[in-house]
């Protein structure tokens, strides 16, 4: 049973995210009086500074939770960065997926608890679910690339201009690599910013990873 609130350890880790994210903000959590909660995956980095999660929540100001489409046409959305408002709606998404069977994975589960609710009958008719009318209005399904990498296979489909980079089904040999140098350029490039932008020393900030 995962009732809504109710922490269980999950059969499939992927599903600790959310559990992680309704603790933090049910009453009492340790992000009870925060405005969100953000969750990001261990293989997934920002690598851009042009990332304003702000002006993203703005752009749909109706939603209380902002996801990216996932790059497999098999689930709704990607959960490798979650966003989540502390508000009445941000906590009714999460417990409604934490509500679902955790004998799938939670893409899977979340990608139901969408079409159970599409306008359209006849995609929700077998679903056999509790409606929900008002969860596609609070679930902002952002393109691919907002909060993911759109791929894959990744190499074809990385641009420069990424902000995010997702390595979802790479070797952890690659991904040790590869973030190891991101994380250097990364500090280069705060510490050298032009000085009225520098929020750190000059030089190269020693790698936080």
């Amino acid at each position: 049973d995962h009732s809504a609130g109710e922490w269980r350890e999950p059969r499939d880790i992927r599903w600790t995210k959310i559990g992680v994210m309704l603790k933090a903000l049910e009453p009492g959590g340790w992000c009870a009086n925060c405005k969100g909660v953000a969750w990001v995956d261990a293989d997934l980095a920002v690598i851009s500074f042009g990332l304003d999660l702000a002006a993203l929540m703005a752009s749909s100001p109706q939603a209380s939770v902002w996801m990216s489409q996932d790059a497999d046409v098999r689930y709704m959305v990607n959960s490798g960065f979650i966003l989540a408002r502390n508000d009445a709606h941000g906590l009714a998404v999460l417990r409604a997926w934490w509500a679902q069977d955790h004998g799938q994975n939670e893409q899977e589960a979340f990608s139901k608890l969408w079409q159970a609710n599409s306008p359209d009958k006849s995609l929700s008719y077998q679903i056999g679910q509790k409606s929900l009318p008002w969860l596609r209005d609070r679930v902002a399904v952002l393109p691919p690339s907002a909060l993911n990498s759109d791929c894959c296979p990744l190499a074809a489909k990385y641009t420069t201009d990424a902000r995010v980079l997702h390595l979802m089904g790479v070797s952890g040999q690659v991904r040790a690599a590869v973030f190891s140098e991101a994380a250097d350029a990364l500090c280069t490039a705060a510490a050298s910013a032009p000085e009225a932008q520098r929020i750190l020393p000059a030089g190269t900030l020693p790698r936080q990873l």
